[in-house]
């Protein structure tokens, strides 16, 4: 087992710190750009059914006689 002084001065330990600080901090923007894009998406769906919707509505296609 390794000593306290050792773990300390571990040249793979500091690398394992930096690579987990790097990893989170590129993994939060990464799906964060995700789900930005899927918020944007939702929006313009959500604006182009409703554009839809009206265009039905205002037609003579959706009445029976």
């Amino acid at each position: 087992m390794r000593s306290v002084k050792n773990l300390i001065c571990d040249d793979d330990a500091q690398e394992l710190v930096e690579f987990a600080i790097t990893a989170s901090v590129f993994f939060l923007m990464f799906f964060g750009i995700i789900e930005f894009g899927l918020y944007m998406y939702t929006g313009a769906f959500v604006a182009y059914s409703a554009e839809q919707g009206a265009r039905y509505a205002r037609s003579e296609e959706h009445t029976s006689e």
